[in-house]
């Protein structure tokens, strides 16, 4: 390989390839970077060293520019809510603007950490979480029935269909799923995201940006709906 063998300058390969992408494609800066970093990681893949300090130096990468996300009032939540129909969006919506909770660290809340009966209500925060020490988080009263309410939802009985194998006739009964107090709250009974928070994040983020579509707020940077300027995060210091 000629750039192996230094009959090529890397550092000139990469900043021509910066020029290039530049004049011949319609993408953003961050998108640029990504492409550069990996030409840099495929070329040291292949034993051509590349020095940080120069590449700094010699590789002009345009810098990402990163748009504040737009500040949310109770207003704003309030309008977001009487629009929302999912009753584990909603849910989670009150809770982070209730309480402050991170947008992930909601997520790992399991069952047993709820304390709805208590006066006031509250939930046990392990200290492997946002702090190395365990903490109660107190609830309003309003947050605390729309916990109650969404658990009721979620545990509620449900109408399943399935097919006899013997008879081959469809056979209709109800069914209620069991209460497992190690349950995360937001989790939902499809096994790839039962356990799993970013699953659950990412399935509340889009269900979110729908809300936001049917309200016609924030529709996305420069049109782009993955770069909304009101997230799921937007919630977390009200």
């Amino acid at each position: 390989m000629e750039i192996r063998e230094r009959r090529e300058d890397p550092y000139d390969i990469l900043s021509n390839y910066v020029i290039y992408l530049q004049n011949n494609s319609n993408i953003s800066p961050a998108t640029l970077k990504a492409r550069i970093i990996t030409a840099k990681n495929f070329l040291e893949s292949h034993d051509v060293d590349m020095s940080p300090r120069k590449f700094k130096l010699k590789v002009k990468v345009p810098k990402v520019m990163r748009k504040s996300k737009e500040a949310l009032s109770k207003e704003d939540i309030i309008d977001i809510l009487n629009v929302c129909s999912d009753i584990r969006l909603k849910t989670y919506i009150m809770l982070l603007a209730a309480t402050g909770f991170r947008a992930v660290e909601a997520l790992l809340i399991r069952i047993k950490d709820l304390h709805l009966e208590a006066r006031p209500a509250k939930i046990f925060v392990r200290g492997e979480l946002k702090t190395k020490t365990d903490r109660h988080i107190f609830l309003t009263e309003e947050v605390a029935a729309q916990l109650k309410q969404w658990l009721e939802h979620r545990y509620r009985s449900r109408r399943v269909y399935y097919k006899d194998n013997r008879t081959e006739k469809t056979i209709t009964e109800y069914r209620t799923p069991e209460r497992n107090y190690n349950d995360l709250v937001f989790a939902v009974y499809q096994d790839r995201e039962k356990r799993d928070p970013g699953m659950i994040y990412y399935n509340l983020a889009r269900s979110f940006g729908k809300t936001l579509d049917r309200m016609g707020r924030d529709t996305g940077e420069d049109g782009n709906e993955r770069r909304r300027h009101i997230t799921l995060h937007s919630l977390e210091d009200l």
